[in-house]
Formats: structure tokens, C-alpha cells, sequence
């Protein structure tokens, strides 16, 4: 299990982080306060790891005070995110000071932005971010949404998600079923992804509204249903089967109904459907949801916190988003370290959404064989992990046990 209190930490484990009031204080128990708040302040990072898992990538940075912190990228070509952190990134962190979350997000990131914003660089720092904020909650024992502006909330209703790949995955049919098992087990809220992508727009024979049609039936009238189309239509296309999704079977919710690529063109399907359109998984610093938001005027941003360059950058969207009256409705594909670092980013937030995505945890057995689910279930919501850091605990052996190459 990753230890709390270890080797150069002695002091840690012998003195209160919150010094009790000073008319009940004698010297000496004063002075170990101060020792302690000084050893936590410099503890610096000695180690940056990655595991290349089934489904997963994890990170894992080691600290001088004997504790890790543990964070998750996206597995997305999990090879590239290992080297670049690996190559490059582990050194630049490396002998810092766990403390300095701003400093090393903004090094990271602006030392290899001429590789571009996207993809790969904020995916390496996400994770190196999270293991960050994970280390931190340990060694202040704190859990991370207590470090991050508290918790607005101790639970998130979150949405039952999974894809079909344009039809290619799962029939209509066997979508149904997958939806409605989802509702079996509480969930109030499933969004079909059609998994369109922008390599064939507005595909002929188009299946989703046959898809969409079968979940409906599936989990009833009372519950949200979410359509993703993954950026596959045209505007007119968009348009056309929005209007059909929300007028026949009673669709609000509407997500990257055409290429990210192209704000211009979703403003175009914003401006003309009554329906929440949401995007923003594909943008991952907070000028491109700037963007976002004033070219293509959506309501409703989804950011992923694993993509996005972690909980540090995802703040700033947040904080922008919530200065222009817009909410967040957190993207989140990974049920593990990914879910505990969305669930503290989403329990903070002054303009969260009315839910948060979570995938189906039978899709992923092999990983949740070496590491626990990252919130509990219940009720339609997942609970807000209350234990320090990210709230779960990881087994580095069992970990190391399972790396795949």
C-alpha cells in the first residue's frame, strides 16, 4: 500500500500539521510544529514513474518523504506519453518541490508548447498533475478537494457511458441492453457515444437514431439520455437529427455533434437547436475552451481532467467557464485514479453541471483487478472520496505486477 510517514518524514509522524493554541502550548511541543510544517514545506519529488497497464497508463511520483503520489493519463497511444515523460518531463521535475503546483505545470507545459497544446503534452502533464495533487493531500493529510477550494458537495450524480463504435461494436439491440443495465444498477442518467469521428461525415446509412431509438426503449422516459455523436456530422446534419433526437425521443443533451476542429460550425448547431449542446473533451488548455466558448457559444463544457493537463489547468477552464455563465459537465472515460481526480475537481466547483461521466466497469476488469474503482456508487451518484489525497489506495506492487509492454 503507498505509505504515509517513511524515512527523512520522522518528524511528520510525531507532530501536529495545526498547532494547538498557543496558551496550552509549552516550547517544545511549538517548536516540533514548526519542524513539522517545515519538513512537509520541503519535501521535493525524487522519482517520476510510468506503468503502462491494460487500458491505462500511471504515474507515479515518489517523494523525499518516503510517500508517492499517484496520477492516471490518457492511455491514448500510452507509449508516446510514457517517453515523453520519460525523456524529458521527469527531469524538469525531478528535485522540485512538491509544493509547486503553478511553477512546474506552467515549466511543463510552455517548455514544449512548440510541440503543440494539444494531445500528448497536456496528456503527460495530467498525469504527472494528478500524482501531484495526490502527494499533496498525503502529505498534508487532506483529502484533494479540501486543497482546491473545498467541497461544495460530497457527492456527483454521474451518467452511465458507453460507445458503440458507429455500430461497428454492438447492434441496436445489444445497445439497449447495455443501457439498461446501467439503469439496473441505479444510474439515472446513460449516454450513448455513436463514435461517428470526423474520418466519415455523415455516414449513409446513418445508425444513430436507430441506436438512440433502442436505448430509449430500453431505460424508459424517466431517464437522461445523452447522445455523442464524437464530431461526425456536418451542421445540417447535426441539426437535422437533434431536432429528431429531442422531438421524438425527448433528448437534452447533445455532445461534439461536429468536428471540434471547427467552432464556427458548431455555433451553427448551437444557435439552432433548444438543446444543450456540450464539448470541450478535445480541448485541453484553457484558451482553446476559450474559444470554446466565444466562437462556438456552448453551454456546456466537458473537459477531461487526464487530457486536459490535470486538476491545475482544469480549475482555470472551470474558472473561465464560470465567468462567462457557463458549466461544467466533466468528461471522464477511466474508472480508477481517473474517476477519484475528477470526482475532487467536481465536488469544488461553484458551476458544475447536472452530472459527470462514468464508464462501464465491465469494460474494465483487467485494470480493476490492480486498482480500486475511484468513488462509490450509490443512489445514481458517486461519492466524493474523503481519505487523503485522492482518497484511494494503490498497491505499488501489485502495480508494478501487472505492467504490460
Amino acid at each position: 500500500m503507498v505509505r504515509t510517514l517513511a524515512g527523512g518524514a520522522a518528524a511528520l509522524a510525531t507532530a501536529p500539521l495545526v498547532p494547538a493554541p498557543l496558551a496550552a502550548q509549552s516550547p517544545a511541543p511549538a517548536r516540533a510544529s514548526t519542524a513539522a510544517r517545515a519538513a512537509i514545506a520541503d519535501v521535493t519529488i525524487t522519482d517520476v514513474r510510468t506503468y503502462m497497464l491494460r487500458k491505462a497508463i500511471v504515474i507515479e511520483v515518489v517523494s523525499s518523504a518516503g510517500i508517492s503520489g499517484w496520477g492516471e493519463s490518457s492511455p491514448n497511444n500510452r507509449d508516446l506519453v510514457a517517453t515523453f515523460i520519460r525523456s524529458a518531463m521527469r527531469a524538469q521535475v525531478v528535485g522540485r518541490r512538491a509544493w509547486d503546483a503553478e511553477p512546474i505545470w506552467d515549466d511543463l507545459f510552455f517548455t514544449h508548447l512548440d510541440l503543440g497544446p494539444s494531445g500528448v503534452l497536456p496528456y503527460a502533464i495530467a498525469g504527472i498533475d494528478i500524482a501531484m495533487w495526490d502527494l499533496r493531500g498525503r502529505l498534508a493529510g487532506l483529502p484533494v478537494h479540501k486543497l482546491i477550494g473545498g467541497a461544495r458537495r460530497d457527492r456527483v450524480r454521474a451518467y452511465g457511458s458507453f460507445g458503440v463504435d458507429g455500430g461497428r461494436r454492438m447492434t441496436a439491440a445489444q445497445a439497449g441492453e447495455r443501457a439498461a443495465r446501467f439503469v439496473a444498477r441505479g444510474f439515472t442518467a446513460v449516454k450513448l457515444r455513436m463514435q461517428l469521428r470526423e474520418r466519415d461525415v455523415d455516414p449513409y446509412p446513418d445508425p444513430t437514431f436507430a441506436y438512440a431509438q433502442a436505448v430509449r426503449r430500453a431505460v424508459g422516459d424517466g431517464v437522461e439520455l445523452i447522445v455523442d455523436i464524437n464530431g461526425g456530422y456536418t451542421p445540417a446534419r447535426a441539426i437535422e437529427m437533434g431536432r429528431r433526437l429531442a422531438g421524438e425521443l425527448g433528448v437534452r443533451y447533445f455532445e461534439e455533434p461536429v468536428s471540434s476542429q471547427v467552432p464556427e460550425a458548431l455555433r451553427q448547431v448551437v444557435e439552432a437547436l433548444d438543446l444543450h449542446v456540450i464539448s470541450g473533451e478535445k480541448e485541453y488548455t484553457r484558451w482553446q475552451h476559450r474559444d470554446v466558448i466565444d466562437r462556438a457559444g456552448v453551454d456546456l463544457l466537458n473537459p477531461d481532467v487526464i487530457k486536459c493537463g490535470g486538476i491545475t489547468e482544469a480549475r482555470k477552464i472551470a474558472a473561465l467557464a464560470q465567468a462567462t455563465s457557463r458549466r461544467i459537465v466533466p468528461h471522464n472515460t477511466r474508472p480508477t485514479l481517473g474517476t477519484a481526480a475528477t470526482l475532487h475537481f467536481a465536488a469544488s466547483l461553484p458551476n458544475l453541471g447536472p452530472f459527470m461521466e462514468f464508464p462501464d466497469v465491465d469494460d474494465f476488469t483487467d485494470l480493476l483487478a490492480v486498482l480500486p474503482v475511484g468513488g462509490t456508487f450509490r443512489d445514481g451518484h458517486l461519492d466524493v472520496p474523503q481519505g487523503a489525497g485522492l482518497g484511494i489506495e494503490v498497491d505499488a506492487a501489485r502495480v508494478r505486477r501487472a505492467v504490460v509492454s
